[in-house]
């Protein structure tokens, strides 16, 4: 989820935004949900947002900071991979139950 997170935050959404391509932003957000929404319920205000007619700024803004926090919580993660090898299993569990945004 949060590799998803960052490549739909970095590539997919910035360029959907660019293009004004509504049809596709519906359909992409049509299938936002499970462990990916629980990690980034803002992108969902910022959906509903645009929906209401209130422009891209707030979804540019959560693809902006969301990258930014995803990255973070990717490195971490690869840090506690790195120290707990096998066991890294439930320290990474906790850090995703934390970094939700």
């Amino acid at each position: 989820a949060v590799r998803d997170h960052l490549a739909d935050l970095g590539t997919t959404l910035p360029a959907l935004l660019e293009r004004d391509d509504a049809v596709s932003l519906h359909f992409w957000f049509a299938g936002y949900d499970g462990v990916r929404r629980q990690l980034f319920p803002g992108l969902a205000d910022a959906y509903r947002a645009w929906c209401d007619g209130l422009g891209t700024a707030a979804l540019a803004r959560a693809c902006t900071a969301g990258e930014r926090h995803f990255a973070d919580v990717a490195e971490q993660a690869l840090g506690l991979w790195r120290e707990h090898g096998a066991g890294a299993a439930r320290p990474i569990d906790a850090l995703l139950r934390a970094a939700a945004c």
